[in-house]
């Protein structure tokens, strides 16, 4: 008896199987069928999504400007520019390689040693203003964490930025950062760059 019952919960598992493979392959065919989503529907969306990101970018730029004037009357802290600064570069980078591949990437070479140089700058400051009392160690730590990431992000990058002399050669431009933005024409070129990879 346990002979024939295993036998019939066997074969009602090949049955099951056949049922799903004929409905599967019923769907692949239907899908096939279907009509594509035309052009100008794609187009549209993607007109939209570029109009959204080059408004972002903007908003993003603003926001540092404001943030670069307070900070250098002393009304807010340096990291909350180094913060927007960071943000509004980012988005700079992310709609040029949108704008040039057609695609927004994250986080390339240029945008990981951008970060790493940022988030080195944040820790440092931090660091002396923890060690002068000024700052909560949560903070700092905080801080060093973030940085930590960043170099980790940086050394999955390594190969890539390494085994590429024209991405280290425009990459140049942020031998500064973030004391000093990449210009438009910098980023660009560094979009470029990373497309040989």
């Amino acid at each position: 008896m346990e002979v024939f019952m295993s036998f019939e919960k066997w074969s009602g598992m090949i049955l099951l199987g056949a049922a799903v493979a004929i409905l599967t392959s019923c769907s692949a065919v239907s899908v096939e069928k279907r009509p594509r989503q035309t052009d100008c529907s794609d187009m549209v969306s993607s007109n939209v999504y570029m109009k959204l990101r080059q408004e972002r970018v903007k908003l993003l730029g603003l926001q540092a400007a404001e943030l670069e004037n307070q900070c250098k009357a002393g009304v807010d802290h340096p990291c909350k520019f180094l913060n927007a600064r960071f943000a509004y570069d980012q988005a700079r980078l992310r709609l040029a390689h949108l704008q040039m591949n057609g695609t927004s990437v994250s986080a390339g070479p240029a945008e990981a040693v951008m970060e790493e140089k940022f988030r080195r700058e944040v820790s440092r400051q931090l660091k002396e203003e923890y060690e002068a009392g000024n700052t909560s160690f949560e903070k700092y730590m905080q801080a060093r964490l973030a940085l930590n990431q960043a170099e980790l992000n940086l050394a999955r990058q390594e190969y890539r930025i390494i085994s590429n002399p024209e991405f280290q050669k425009v990459a140049e431009c942020l031998k500064n950062y973030p004391q000093k933005s990449p210009s438009d024409e910098e980023i660009k070129a560094l979009v470029a760059a990373e497309k040989a990879f």
